[in-house]
């Protein structure tokens, strides 16, 4: 299959792109890697159901339970959904490369709270014998935990879905997540045999499917509503966020907001009394990754404002600034008529 498919690619490029062709061939040859990995982890899932039967007689290893293990991992998953949550509302209000960063970090910390939930849920359960992992399959685990992630954070953060963008998504979502676990299963090595019951493990994969439909729905209708992850939602959080950080040296920090109608239109506003900054550099404000304080002063990441100007953009809107060193700063914005 790889093979056609080279050919039918090469095909229809000119010869002289032969950088184009290392990539592409690069690139075939990692996703061979890892559909060769895929296949080396699946016959040690295989081997253990398989063996079941030969060994019904064997006997059951004593096995004990860690609870304040078992509710960490519980809240490792509580964590990691509500991250991705928040990170998929940010994924639908921006574009470009913004949106591929927050769905990248999305996926990243939804994949690795599953797959840190699995792996603590695995250290709660204690067995009399020494238990090992192999790392190669422990990072495939953690592969099949963050794709799937990030597919479901594609279908969630579209302006709409559909009952078969619902299905699709929650089917990948909970294969990956079912994925995940029985890879990691796959991972150990122990001087014992793993026996599955294939009707629990047809049951683990359909609540991984139906779970994932409705944390997806929840998601989507949460996004979309004018409450816990709308554009305004962000924006003051954004504003306001920074309003307290610049404010963190002053002894009496001061922060406001309030809105006055200037013409046609509502100006908002957000002010305090912290460093402020020079407006020389005001141009480079709204600019991803532009910072104009050390990380030595302030610790940030340079995509906030970013944000928030997409956002307000996206609404038809403007926002601007004023400062001056150590006197504090204002934003200011307004919004689209429909907004």
């Amino acid at each position: 299959m790889l093979v056609s498919a080279w050919r039918s690619g090469t095909g229809t490029i000119p010869a002289a792109s032969a950088l184009f062709h290392a990539h592409s061939l690069l690139a075939l040859t990692n996703a061979a890697k890892a559909c060769l990995h895929a296949l080396l982890a699946w016959p040690h899932i295989m081997e253990h159901a398989a063996r079941a039967g030969a060994t019904a007689n064997a006997v059951t290893l004593p096995h004990s339970h860690s609870s304040p293990l078992v509710l960490l991992s519980i809240a490792i998953a509580i964590l990691a959904s509500y991250a991705a949550l928040d990170l998929a509302g940010r994924t639908s209000a921006s574009e470009g490369r913004m949106r591929l960063i927050w769905m990248g970090a999305g996926a990243f910390a939804l994949g690795l709270g599953i797959w840190s939930m699995h792996y603590v849920g695995m250290l709660a359960f204690t067995l009399p014998v020494r238990v090992l992992y192999d790392l190669p399959t422990v990072l495939l685990s953690l592969l099949a935990a963050v794709l799937p992630s990030a597919v479901a954070l594609l279908f969630v953060s579209r302006a709409q879905m559909s009952n078969r963008s619902v299905v699709a998504s929650s089917v990948i979502m909970g294969s990956g997540i079912a994925a995940m676990h029985y890879i990691g299963m796959a991972a150990m090595r122990l001087p014992a045999i793993c026996r599955y019951d294939l009707r629990i493990v047809a049951a683990s994969i359909l609540i991984a499917v139906v779970v994932s439909a409705a944390a997806l729905l929840i998601t989507f209708r949460l996004r979309t509503a004018d409450g816990e992850l709308s554009g305004a939602k962000i924006v003051l959080v954004n504003l306001f966020g920074n309003a307290w950080k610049f404010t963190a040296n002053q002894p009496e920090a001061r922060i406001a907001f309030e809105s006055r109608r200037v013409a046609a239109e509502t100006v908002f506003a957000v002010s305090d009394n912290g460093a402020g900054f020079d407006m020389a550099y005001a141009a480079k404000l709204f600019l991803p990754f532009h910072r104009l304080h050390r990380d030595s002063e302030f610790e940030g990441t340079g995509i906030g404002l970013a944000t928030v100007h997409r956002l307000i953009s996206r609404h038809g809107g403007r926002i601007w600034a004023d400062s001056a060193p150590g006197n504090g700063a204002t934003f200011f914005f307004t919004l689209g008529a429909s907004s």
